[in-house]
């Protein structure tokens, strides 16, 4: 009987024994795992290091576009070199409209009935702003009305010295009337660097406003 009492305790003893150890094994599991924890965030700093490494160039490319003959688009913020004989460059942006560009007196009879477009045309450029080369004005056979470009949202220019030479441009097209202090600004525009008075304006000046944003001057080889 006195064995009985004995034996049973010592079992107790035992079992509580057995049990003990899994709390130390479950500490050495969390201990292993937790450096695995951090892997993933040094990977990702080193991806992210890399797409600054990037970036700049990535800008790069974004500050220089090209047209799709594979030259520079110019005058983008800026006013251009003069435009030089045998150079045909685009000013801007790319053209979007792939079909060949309409006459001016097409133009106006098409923006006239179907709206401001746009429109791809083909003219000659008669008078550029010669302060920065941020405007220009068209003729052509049978235009009586003003034609006056402006480049869209003032984002480029083009040469100074691209009167007289032949053109073709992208944008809306539209009949406006212009007030006499806009209409006189132009005028003064248009008489600087001529050393002649400008013409005086004495009241608001029908006009045809083309906004442009993609231009293609040509200038022949001399």
């Amino acid at each position: 009987m006195n064995r009985a009492l004995i034996l049973i305790p010592l079992f107790s003893l035992l079992m509580f024994a057995c049990d003990k150890p899994a709390e130390p094994a479950a500490k050495e599991e969390a201990t292993t795992e937790a450096p695995a924890a951090d892997a993933p965030a040094k990977e990702e700093t080193k991806t992210e290091d890399v797409k600054k490494d990037d970036a700049p160039e990535s800008q790069a490319a974004a500050a220089e576009p090209t047209s799709e003959q594979g030259s520079l688009i110019l005058g983008i913020g800026k006013t251009p070199e003069d435009i030089k004989p045998g150079e045909s460059n685009v000013y801007g942006a790319n053209f979007t409209i792939i079909e060949p560009p309409i006459t001016l007196a097409s133009a106006i009879e098409k923006a006239d009935k179907e709206g401001v477009g746009p429109y791809k045309v083909e003219a000659t450029i008669e008078k550029v702003c010669q302060a920065k080369g941020c405007w220009f004005t068209l003729k052509g056979d049978g235009i009586k009305m003003p034609i006056r470009v402006k480049m869209k949202d003032y984002k480029f220019f083009v040469p100074k010295n691209s009167g007289d030479l032949p053109v073709v441009l992208e944008g809306t097209f539209k009949k406006t009337t212009m007030t006499q202090k806009e209409a006189q600004h132009y005028a003064d525009d248009e008489a600087a660097h001529t050393g002649k008075p400008a013409e005086k304006i004495t009241g608001p000046v029908d006009t045809w406003m083309f906004m442009a944003s993609a231009v293609q001057i040509d200038k022949k080889k001399s």
